[in-house]
């Protein structure tokens, strides 16, 4: 089996990065009806989706930002802006357009893991890589956001191909 790699457009909004989120972590953790928590301009405490989980409610702050732009001091204030609202959560997911960032990894375990330790909840960052390879390890969530791609559930519920078109088809003619 080849591994193939294909591009994932990045949403071009905040309201449509939200959107994905919640399709995702939804897909990811078996929710089916993730909720997004108010509208814009209204104060969220921290909070963009809701997701039940089997380990309970899940709260995911979507950021859209760029390459370097996320820091620490906006997850810890993110933290902050949940624990203020005082929602029941038992994990923060900060998922970020922006790619991966090593130190910002291990700052944000840190954190959590200093948090757990009070008896709060985790806090986990989820770069956009990360939310690429929840997509491409479902073939629902590829036929959301790259219905093309191999793997994707094509018209008619088949799964696409690996193989190029010439391929397939002379797999087709080599069973009559």
């Amino acid at each position: 089996m080849h591994d193939v790699q294909f591009e994932i457009s990045k949403p071009t909004d905040d309201g449509a990065f939200e959107d994905m989120c919640a399709r995702i972590y939804g897909t990811v953790f078996g929710d089916p009806l993730p909720q997004t928590n108010g509208r814009r301009g209204q104060k969220q405490g921290g909070i963009d989706v809701f997701i039940d989980a089997p380990e309970g409610r899940i709260g995911v702050q979507c950021k859209k930002y760029a390459d370097g732009a996320l820091k620490l001091k906006h997850v810890e204030h993110e933290v902050s802006e949940a624990g203020k609202a005082k929602t029941p959560i038992v994990r923060l997911i900060v998922a970020t357009t922006a790619t991966s960032d090593a130190v910002l990894l291990r700052e944000v375990q840190d954190l959590s893991d200093k948090r757990v330790a009070h008896g709060l909840c985790r806090v986990d960052i989820e770069f956009w890589q990360d939310l690429c390879r929840h997509i491409r390890g479902n073939s629902k969530l590829q036929n959301d956001y790259a219905p093309n791609a191999p793997g994707a559930i094509a018209a008619g519920g088949r799964s696409v191909s690996n193989a190029p078109p010439a391929a397939s088809a002379s797999r087709l003619a080599a069973r009559h």
